[in-house]
């Protein structure tokens, strides 16, 4: 049979939206790092074309490459798509900076934060459902974190004490002013009593170690997402965060594009389950596969009663037929989805084992793994029905 004798290979297309997690970087870092490692996949090579721009959202489009077996017959790669873009729901911008605020106020925001977290039944039912599980990890996670929570807040409450009434004593514009200078001068003379300890010159330095300032920041967008705390126009952060990534989701599916792979990773699972159990285009549904990486959802469901239910009605959803769950017992960060497996089977809740020191696992810097993990970028650019017959082919 000679070249034009073949029936002609269709062109396929398909998008990736990057959904990534709560970490403040420019926009397209984590796009260009998913696009470097998805360059390595050999089984299903493909190369950069050129950037490409769709309702006025920016990507990079790759063109699959075809293997020499499939070449040397005149033919295309076996069932790949002819090109890939990839988007970046972009959001960083929106997690704040470290502001400087006046001693009090940072008191009062900090004993806000460490109750929210610390001393919250809802945080503990976490930790105990974690122990029952088996993911120990987890809970050692939450574990460690309440505690560097809290000797975050007593070495901020000594830099207060020592700025405000050093040694107890009592600013003199308070002194008339009985109870309050009682209060104050005891609050003096206890964070001086702390920092008189030897041992207490060393926390900065171990606070700087468990990067107490990345967890503290965290700890405060979360609970501001969760209780959509509103800015000074009266919008609630929750509303804006969504408003944003819908926009870029929108964009894509109203391309003609045979498939769309939405890649979230660590808190943008919670974003991307927050949008997508709402979502109103039902027909996007049929096309669309949802691939989560580490997602933390398994533990701020505890946190949010509105996260728990949005998490029920996704696991209901009709349309959305192809969800793959990745987590790792090396990540303390992420856990399983819960009830996940049972909705979408064995095959497409995939559990991943990172080869990695423990001072990396106990950093934390594992949580990153995922987007050069071999298994997930071969997922990512395998023809869609391979990921369909894997899903009874790679069970957890």
């Amino acid at each position: 049979m000679s070249d034009s004798d073949r029936e002609p290979v269709a062109r396929k297309r398909r998008a990736i939206i990057l959904i990534p997690g709560l970490k403040r970087e420019e926009r397209f870092v984590r796009r260009d790092i998913l696009i470097n490692n998805l360059e390595t996949v050999e089984r299903h090579p493909v190369s950069r074309v050129g950037e490409v721009v769709v309702e006025g959202e920016a990507g990079l489009r790759l063109s699959f490459e075809p293997l020499r077996s499939a070449e040397s017959q005149g033919g295309h790669a076996e069932s790949a798509s002819d090109c890939l873009d990839v988007f970046e729901a972009y959001w960083a911008d929106m997690i704040p900076e470290q502001t400087e605020l006046p001693p009090w106020a940072k008191l009062f925001k900090g004993l806000e934060l460490v109750g929210y977290w610390v001393f919250s039944l809802r945080t503990w039912r976490a930790f105990f459902s974690s122990l029952v599980s088996g993911s120990f990890l987890i809970a050692f996670g939450l574990i460690m974190g309440g505690l560097t929570l809290v000797v975050w807040y007593l070495l901020l409450a000594v830099l207060v004490g020592q700025a405000v009434a050093p040694g107890g004593a009592v600013p003199d514009n308070l002194q008339n002013v009985p109870l309050m200078a009682d209060m104050i001068a005891l609050f003096g003379q206890a964070t001086g009593w702390l920092a008189s300890h030897a041992w207490w010159a060393v926390l900065p330095f171990v606070l700087t170690l468990l990067q107490v300032d990345a967890i503290v920041l965290l700890a405060r967008f979360i609970k501001d997402y969760f209780e959509n705390q509103e800015d000074e126009n009266g919008v609630g952060l929750r509303d804006r965060l969504r408003k944003r990534i819908a926009t870029t989701l929108r964009a894509v599916m109203a391309a003609d594009y045979d498939e769309v792979v939405i890649v979230a990773h660590s808190f943008g699972t919670v974003v991307a389950t927050d949008i997508l159990a709402d979502w109103p285009h039902r027909a996007d549904f049929k096309r669309l596969t949802l691939v989560s990486l580490g997602s933390p959802i398994t533990v701020l469901r505890y946190r949010s009663s509105w996260l728990e239910a949005e998490r029920k009605r996704m696991l209901k959803h009709e349309g959305l037929d192809r969800w793959v769950d990745f987590f790792s017992p090396s990540d303390w960060l992420c856990g399983e989805v819960t009830g996940h497996r049972g909705r979408y089977g064995e095959g497409m809740s995939r559990r991943l084992s990172f080869e990695a020191p423990w001072p990396q696992k106990l950093s934390g810097r594992t949580h990153l793994l995922y987007y050069r993990d071999p298994r997930v970028l071969e997922c990512l650019v395998a023809p869609l029905s391979g990921l369909e017959a894997s899903a009874t082919a790679e069970p957890a």
